[in-house]
Protein backbone atom coordinates (compact mmCIF):
# COMPACT_ATOMS: atom_id res chain seq x y z
CA UNK A 1 0.00 0.00 0.00
CA UNK A 2 1.08 3.68 -0.56
CA UNK A 3 0.51 6.64 1.60
CA UNK A 4 0.78 10.09 0.36
CA UNK A 5 2.16 11.53 3.57
CA UNK A 6 0.30 14.36 5.48
CA UNK A 7 2.06 14.81 8.33
CA UNK A 8 5.21 13.24 10.62
CA UNK A 9 5.93 14.29 14.42
CA UNK A 10 9.83 14.59 15.32
CA UNK A 11 10.59 12.05 18.34
CA UNK A 12 12.88 12.18 20.92
CA UNK A 13 14.33 8.89 19.20
CA UNK A 14 15.16 10.68 16.24
CA UNK A 15 17.61 13.04 18.31
CA UNK A 16 19.24 10.25 19.85
CA UNK A 17 19.21 8.27 16.15
CA UNK A 18 21.04 11.29 14.82
CA UNK A 19 23.79 11.64 18.02
CA UNK A 20 24.99 7.86 17.61
CA UNK A 21 23.98 4.24 18.11
CA UNK A 22 24.54 4.70 21.79
CA UNK A 23 21.27 6.45 22.28
CA UNK A 24 19.28 4.81 19.67
CA UNK A 25 20.67 2.53 17.33
CA UNK A 26 19.07 2.28 13.15
CA UNK A 27 20.14 1.53 9.66
CA UNK A 28 22.18 4.38 8.18
CA UNK A 29 20.67 5.74 5.23
CA UNK A 30 16.76 4.98 6.05
CA UNK A 31 14.70 7.98 5.20
CA UNK A 32 13.58 8.84 8.89
CA UNK A 33 9.76 9.45 10.17
CA UNK A 34 8.51 6.99 12.45
CA UNK A 35 5.85 9.28 13.54
CA UNK A 36 3.62 9.11 10.09
CA UNK A 37 -0.16 9.41 9.01
CA UNK A 38 -1.10 9.86 5.48
CA UNK A 39 -4.26 9.56 2.77
CA UNK A 40 -3.97 6.37 0.69
CA UNK A 41 -3.06 6.66 -2.99
CA UNK A 42 -3.02 2.94 -3.82
CA UNK A 43 -3.43 -0.02 -2.52
CA UNK A 44 -2.59 -4.07 -3.28
CA UNK A 45 -5.51 -6.14 -4.59
CA UNK A 46 -5.25 -8.58 -0.85
CA UNK A 47 -6.06 -5.32 0.98
CA UNK A 48 -10.10 -5.38 1.54
CA UNK A 49 -10.47 -3.35 4.86
CA UNK A 50 -9.21 0.38 3.54
CA UNK A 51 -9.63 1.82 0.42
CA UNK A 52 -7.97 4.74 -1.74
CA UNK A 53 -8.71 8.03 -0.52
CA UNK A 54 -8.93 7.19 3.34
CA UNK A 55 -7.24 9.06 5.90
CA UNK A 56 -5.01 6.19 8.00
CA UNK A 57 -3.30 7.03 11.11
CA UNK A 58 -0.17 4.09 11.96
CA UNK A 59 0.84 2.23 14.23
CA UNK A 60 4.46 1.78 13.25
CA UNK A 61 5.22 -1.20 15.33
CA UNK A 62 2.44 -3.84 14.84
CA UNK A 63 2.18 -7.39 16.23
CA UNK A 64 1.99 -9.79 13.67
CA UNK A 65 -1.62 -11.59 15.34
CA UNK A 66 -0.34 -14.74 15.61
CA UNK A 67 2.82 -15.52 17.42
CA UNK A 68 2.90 -16.55 21.33
CA UNK A 69 2.99 -12.84 22.93
CA UNK A 70 0.46 -11.65 20.34
CA UNK A 71 -1.63 -14.54 21.74
CA UNK A 72 -1.39 -14.00 25.38
CA UNK A 73 -2.13 -10.20 24.64
CA UNK A 74 1.51 -8.41 24.26
CA UNK A 75 1.26 -7.58 21.14
CA UNK A 76 3.98 -4.98 22.01
CA UNK A 77 6.57 -7.75 22.90
CA UNK A 78 5.53 -9.60 19.44
CA UNK A 79 7.99 -12.22 18.34
CA UNK A 80 8.21 -10.92 14.55
CA UNK A 81 8.19 -7.70 15.38
CA UNK A 82 11.52 -7.99 17.24
CA UNK A 83 13.17 -10.58 15.37
CA UNK A 84 14.88 -7.75 13.74
CA UNK A 85 17.95 -8.82 11.56
CA UNK A 86 19.51 -5.42 11.38
CA UNK A 87 19.69 -4.25 15.07
CA UNK A 88 22.92 -4.95 16.95
CA UNK A 89 21.01 -6.94 20.02
CA UNK A 90 17.32 -7.66 21.33
CA UNK A 91 15.16 -4.96 22.40
CA UNK A 92 14.49 -2.85 19.17
CA UNK A 93 11.50 -3.73 16.88
CA UNK A 94 11.74 -3.51 13.03
CA UNK A 95 10.62 0.24 12.54
CA UNK A 96 10.09 1.65 9.58
CA UNK A 97 12.11 5.40 9.81
CA UNK A 98 14.49 3.26 11.64
CA UNK A 99 15.60 0.22 9.89
CA UNK A 100 13.64 0.28 6.76
CA UNK A 101 12.25 3.73 5.25
CA UNK A 102 9.65 5.79 7.14
CA UNK A 103 7.45 8.74 6.63
CA UNK A 104 9.97 11.98 5.88
CA UNK A 105 8.88 11.51 1.98
CA UNK A 106 6.44 12.88 0.10
CA UNK A 107 5.31 8.93 -0.62
CA UNK A 108 5.54 5.84 1.50
CA UNK A 109 5.13 2.32 1.17
CA UNK A 110 4.12 0.14 3.85
CA UNK A 111 1.53 -3.12 4.63
CA UNK A 112 -1.95 -2.95 5.19
CA UNK A 113 -2.03 -3.96 9.04
CA UNK A 114 -0.03 -0.92 9.79
CA UNK A 115 -3.24 1.38 9.42
CA UNK A 116 -6.33 2.24 10.83
CA UNK A 117 -9.07 4.37 9.18
CA UNK A 118 -9.73 7.78 10.72
CA UNK A 119 -12.47 10.24 10.01
CA UNK A 120 -11.58 12.68 7.40
CA UNK A 121 -12.53 15.46 9.36
CA UNK A 122 -9.66 15.14 11.70
CA UNK A 123 -6.85 17.79 10.43
CA UNK A 124 -3.71 15.50 9.63
CA UNK A 125 -1.48 17.33 11.85
CA UNK A 126 -3.81 15.67 14.42
CA UNK A 127 -3.69 12.45 13.22
CA UNK A 128 0.27 12.26 13.19
CA UNK A 129 0.33 12.49 16.80
CA UNK A 130 -1.57 9.44 16.88
CA UNK A 131 1.63 6.84 17.90
CA UNK A 132 3.09 8.75 20.34
CA UNK A 133 -0.65 9.70 21.64
CA UNK A 134 -1.27 6.60 22.08
CA UNK A 135 1.82 5.19 23.99
CA UNK A 136 0.04 7.90 26.62
CA UNK A 137 -3.31 6.37 26.51
CA UNK A 138 -1.88 2.85 26.71
CA UNK A 139 -0.24 4.27 30.03
CA UNK A 140 -3.59 5.87 31.54
CA UNK A 141 -5.02 2.57 31.15
CA UNK A 142 -2.45 0.62 33.18
CA UNK A 143 -2.69 3.30 35.91
CA UNK A 144 -6.03 4.06 35.92
CA UNK A 145 -6.25 7.45 36.87
CA UNK A 146 -9.45 7.86 39.51
CA UNK A 147 -11.34 11.67 39.58
CA UNK A 148 -10.22 13.42 42.30
CA UNK A 149 -6.57 11.96 42.43
CA UNK A 150 -3.33 14.16 43.00
CA UNK A 151 -1.27 13.28 39.98
CA UNK A 152 2.52 14.65 39.07
CA UNK A 153 3.84 14.68 35.64
CA UNK A 154 7.35 14.50 35.35
CA UNK A 155 8.76 15.68 31.69
CA UNK A 156 6.90 18.53 30.01
CA UNK A 157 8.20 17.37 26.40
CA UNK A 158 5.05 16.26 24.37
CA UNK A 159 4.37 12.84 26.47
CA UNK A 160 4.38 14.70 29.17
CA UNK A 161 2.04 17.48 27.43
CA UNK A 162 -0.09 14.98 26.77
CA UNK A 163 -0.39 13.17 29.72
CA UNK A 164 -1.32 16.48 31.39
CA UNK A 165 -3.89 16.43 29.08
CA UNK A 166 -5.78 13.57 29.50
CA UNK A 167 -5.14 13.61 33.30
CA UNK A 168 -7.10 16.96 33.12
CA UNK A 169 -9.76 15.64 31.23
CA UNK A 170 -10.03 12.77 33.71
CA UNK A 171 -10.90 15.00 36.48
CA UNK A 172 -7.72 14.21 38.33
CA UNK A 173 -8.31 16.84 41.44
CA UNK A 174 -4.17 18.56 41.05
CA UNK A 175 -1.99 18.23 38.82
CA UNK A 176 1.60 19.19 39.40
CA UNK A 177 4.33 19.02 36.67
CA UNK A 178 7.93 19.59 36.88
CA UNK A 179 9.94 20.51 33.16
CA UNK A 180 13.57 22.27 33.45
CA UNK A 181 12.75 24.09 30.15
CA UNK A 182 10.85 27.25 30.40
CA UNK A 183 8.71 27.22 27.10
CA UNK A 184 7.88 23.61 28.19
CA UNK A 185 6.72 24.83 31.50
CA UNK A 186 4.12 27.05 29.82
CA UNK A 187 2.72 24.54 27.40
CA UNK A 188 2.67 22.49 30.57
CA UNK A 189 0.34 25.25 32.50
CA UNK A 190 -1.95 25.46 29.03
CA UNK A 191 -2.07 21.80 28.95
CA UNK A 192 -4.09 21.76 32.76
CA UNK A 193 -0.99 21.78 34.76
CA UNK A 194 -2.17 23.39 38.57
CA UNK A 195 2.24 23.81 39.33
CA UNK A 196 4.16 24.15 37.67
CA UNK A 197 8.02 23.80 38.47
CA UNK A 198 11.54 23.70 37.35
CA UNK A 199 12.94 20.71 39.84
CA UNK A 200 16.60 22.54 39.58
CA UNK A 201 14.86 25.40 41.43
CA UNK A 202 12.90 23.32 43.47
CA UNK A 203 11.98 20.63 45.50
CA UNK A 204 9.28 18.76 43.91
CA UNK A 205 8.37 16.09 46.59
CA UNK A 206 8.06 18.85 49.27
CA UNK A 207 5.40 20.34 46.96
CA UNK A 208 3.60 17.87 46.36
CA UNK A 209 3.88 16.92 49.75
CA UNK A 210 2.49 20.11 51.12
CA UNK A 211 -0.61 19.82 48.59
CA UNK A 212 -1.54 16.43 49.37
CA UNK A 213 -1.21 17.10 53.62
CA UNK A 214 1.96 15.11 53.55
CA UNK A 215 0.74 11.72 51.74
CA UNK A 216 1.98 11.62 48.12
CA UNK A 217 0.74 11.82 44.85
CA UNK A 218 -1.60 8.46 43.77
CA UNK A 219 -0.69 8.96 40.15
CA UNK A 220 2.90 9.86 38.77
CA UNK A 221 3.70 9.91 35.15
CA UNK A 222 7.43 9.36 34.33
CA UNK A 223 7.98 11.44 31.28
CA UNK A 224 11.95 11.74 31.53
CA UNK A 225 13.48 8.53 31.68
CA UNK A 226 15.79 9.28 34.41
CA UNK A 227 13.32 10.46 37.81
CA UNK A 228 11.93 7.16 39.10
CA UNK A 229 13.73 7.64 42.43
CA UNK A 230 12.36 11.62 42.26
CA UNK A 231 8.85 9.63 41.47
CA UNK A 232 8.86 7.32 44.29
CA UNK A 233 10.25 10.25 47.12
CA UNK A 234 6.86 11.36 45.86
CA UNK A 235 4.60 8.24 45.50
CA UNK A 236 1.58 8.03 48.35
CA UNK A 237 1.06 4.56 49.85
CA UNK A 238 -0.58 2.47 47.14
CA UNK A 239 0.21 4.72 44.18
CA UNK A 240 1.15 4.04 40.81
CA UNK A 241 3.96 4.87 38.88
CA UNK A 242 3.86 4.75 35.06
CA UNK A 243 7.28 4.44 33.57
CA UNK A 244 6.93 6.22 30.15
CA UNK A 245 10.29 8.13 29.65
CA UNK A 246 13.22 6.08 28.27
CA UNK A 247 15.91 5.41 30.40
CA UNK A 248 19.10 5.76 28.75
CA UNK A 249 21.15 5.09 31.82
CA UNK A 250 21.70 3.32 35.19
CA UNK A 251 20.09 4.85 37.87
CA UNK A 252 19.82 3.74 42.06
CA UNK A 253 17.04 3.75 44.02
CA UNK A 254 15.44 2.48 47.46
CA UNK A 255 13.51 -1.13 46.36
CA UNK A 256 12.88 -0.11 50.26
CA UNK A 257 10.05 2.35 49.10
CA UNK A 258 8.21 0.15 46.69
CA UNK A 259 7.76 -2.14 49.43
CA UNK A 260 6.77 -0.10 52.09
CA UNK A 261 4.41 2.15 50.30
CA UNK A 262 3.03 -0.98 48.10
CA UNK A 263 4.05 0.76 45.07
CA UNK A 264 3.07 0.09 41.86
CA UNK A 265 5.79 1.35 38.94
CA UNK A 266 3.95 -0.43 35.71
CA UNK A 267 6.28 0.13 32.42
CA UNK A 268 4.43 1.39 29.44
CA UNK A 269 6.04 0.40 26.24
CA UNK A 270 4.41 1.18 22.51
CA UNK A 271 0.41 1.54 21.95
CA UNK A 272 -0.03 -2.06 22.72
CA UNK A 273 -3.95 -2.27 22.25
CA UNK A 274 -4.76 1.56 22.15
CA UNK A 275 -5.17 2.24 19.28
CA UNK A 276 -9.08 2.75 18.60
CA UNK A 277 -9.10 4.61 21.61
CA UNK A 278 -6.58 7.45 20.65
CA UNK A 279 -8.27 7.23 17.89
CA UNK A 280 -11.71 8.17 19.44
CA UNK A 281 -9.52 10.88 21.23
CA UNK A 282 -8.36 12.49 18.05
CA UNK A 283 -11.75 12.70 16.23
CA UNK A 284 -13.57 14.17 19.78
CA UNK A 285 -11.28 17.65 20.29
CA UNK A 286 -10.70 16.44 24.00
CA UNK A 287 -7.44 17.62 23.86
CA UNK A 288 -5.76 21.34 23.51
CA UNK A 289 -3.82 19.28 20.28
CA UNK A 290 -3.16 22.55 18.33
CA UNK A 291 -1.41 24.02 21.97
CA UNK A 292 0.48 20.76 21.97
CA UNK A 293 1.81 20.86 18.40
CA UNK A 294 3.65 24.22 18.61
CA UNK A 295 5.40 23.93 15.16
CA UNK A 296 4.44 22.59 11.79
CA UNK A 297 7.13 23.18 9.21
CA UNK A 298 7.37 21.81 5.36
CA UNK A 299 8.85 19.08 4.18
CA UNK A 300 11.82 21.86 2.93
CA UNK A 301 12.74 22.57 6.79
CA UNK A 302 12.76 19.55 8.45
CA UNK A 303 16.01 20.09 9.73
CA UNK A 304 14.95 23.30 11.27
CA UNK A 305 11.84 21.14 12.86
CA UNK A 306 14.57 18.85 14.12
CA UNK A 307 16.85 21.09 16.15
CA UNK A 308 13.85 23.20 17.75
CA UNK A 309 13.10 19.19 19.15
CA UNK A 310 16.38 18.75 20.05
CA UNK A 311 16.80 22.45 21.99
CA UNK A 312 13.50 21.36 24.00
CA UNK A 313 12.19 24.71 22.38
CA UNK A 314 8.71 23.32 21.73
CA UNK A 315 6.10 21.05 22.42
CA UNK A 316 5.41 18.69 19.50
CA UNK A 317 6.82 19.57 15.82
CA UNK A 318 5.03 18.20 13.04
CA UNK A 319 6.47 18.06 9.64
CA UNK A 320 4.25 17.82 6.53
CA UNK A 321 5.48 16.46 3.90
CA UNK A 322 2.07 16.84 1.54
CA UNK A 323 -0.64 19.85 2.36
CA UNK A 324 -3.47 17.22 2.76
Amino acid sequence: MILQVGGVGICGSDIGMLEGPHRHPALPGVIFGHEFAGKIVEIGPEVKNLKVGQKVAVDQNPGCGKCYMCRNGFSNGCLRLFDNPLAPEKGWPYTPGQWWDGGLARYVRLPAHYCYEIDNSVPMTHVAVFEPLGVVVNAMNKVRPQVGEICVVMGGGPVGLFATALLKAGGASKIIASEIRPKRRELLKKCGADIVIDPKESDLTQIVMDNSKGFGAQVIIEATGSQLPAALDAVSFGGRIAQIGIPSATIDFKPFQIYVKEVQIIGVFLMKHAMNDTIRILGSNLLPLDTIITHVLPLEKVNEGIEIARQGEGGKIIITPNEL
